[in-house]
């Protein structure tokens, strides 16, 4: 459909702004959409990589893997379109393990990102990872103010939810001062 739209906007010549999501695998599969999309005032594209570790990529049923995001940062970064990257500190599962945060942020500092955007694994009601995480009671409360991707709401296996919260101002540091 988004074929579609660029070719409507070509026919009416219409002179606008729009932003998306998107996924690293649509990026990877449809560099020129991605491109024609910049040519027709696409000025902001969202993705959500969420993990360099490849294991938790797997759990979060991303269907995607690390050379497939080097390839979308790539493509991302020879168009004129900004992009925004999402990652993820902490899976709620056993690679909540310093080793891995570590090598998570190591994973995107090493990319040429543009923005990225770091949050803290946050186990939304109606999702896969809150049930799993209330069945093994891991749910440390009820307190909805805190569930805004900066505060760990659950119980890490290997670690204590204070000790993954302070990796989230070492990702940031790591992330934006290797640039």
């Amino acid at each position: 459909w988004m074929e579609r739209f660029c070719q409507a906007i070509e026919d009416e010549g219409l002179k606008f702004h729009f932003n998306c999501m998107s996924r690293v695998d649509t990026i990877c599969n449809n560099p020129k959409l991605i491109a024609r999309m910049a040519k027709v005032g696409c000025s902001l594209i969202s993705i959500g990589i969420e993990s360099g570790i490849p294991e938790v990529l797997e759990r979060m049923h991303k269907k995607i893997n690390i050379a497939q995001i080097k390839t979308a940062v790539s493509i991302m970064n020879k168009l004129s379109i900004s992009h925004n990257w999402y990652m993820i500190i902490g899976s709620a599962d056993e690679f909540d393990k310093p080793r891995y945060l570590q090598e998570n942020i190591r994973f995107f500092s090493s990319l040429p990102l543009g923005y990225v955007l770091i949050s803290i694994l946050t186990p939304f009601p109606g999702t896969e990872v809150f049930k799993r995480l209330v069945a093994e009671d891991r749910i440390l409360h009820y307190n909805w103010e805190d569930y805004d991707a900066m505060h760990c709401v659950y119980k890490p296996l290997y670690m204590s939810s204070k000790e993954l919260e302070s990796y989230l101002p070492k990702a940031y540091m790591k992330v934006y001062l290797s640039k």
